[in-house]
């Protein structure tokens, strides 16, 4: 699970990429306890508001990359579709619409390596951003 001081780590300084994020892993989170209570319906309205703030998340991150000027390259983008099909094989692999903890355990730790290793690299143009703009 992700705790608040986990996240920490992963805390951009970005307040609407870091709104986001901490939605998203609040959403894997309670996708964590859904399986634990094998409430197939919750599980399956979680992953689909999953789905849906990962998308406008995406989009967000765009306009903003656009916004500060930020080299927004295929690659990273070619990375945020791994984590909705993640999520999706998962789901057809299990026997119900529950993720076991270990997936949920994964898509946490997916998601954790975006922000590292994409999402960091726009602190320095929203920094530069902000001191032009405030």
């Amino acid at each position: 699970m992700m705790t608040p001081e986990r996240f920490k780590h992963y805390t951009l300084g970005i307040p609407e990429l870091d709104n986001d994020h901490w939605e998203l892993f609040e959403i894997l989170n309670k996708l964590s306890i859904a399986k634990k209570n094998c409430n197939s319906d919750y599980s399956s309205i979680l992953k689909n508001k999953f789905v849906k703030l990962f998308n406008l998340h995406t989009n967000r991150e765009i306009e903003l990359a656009i916004k500060w000027r930020f080299p927004f390259t295929e690659y990273h983008d070619s990375s945020h579709p791994t984590l909705i099909d993640m999520l999706y094989k998962r789901t057809k692999l299990s026997t119900s619409e529950c993720l076991s903890e270990l997936d949920v355990s994964d898509m946490i730790n997916s998601l954790c390596e975006h922000i590292d290793k994409y999402d960091f690299q726009y602190v320095p143009f929203y920094k530069a951003w902000k001191e032009k703009h405030v």
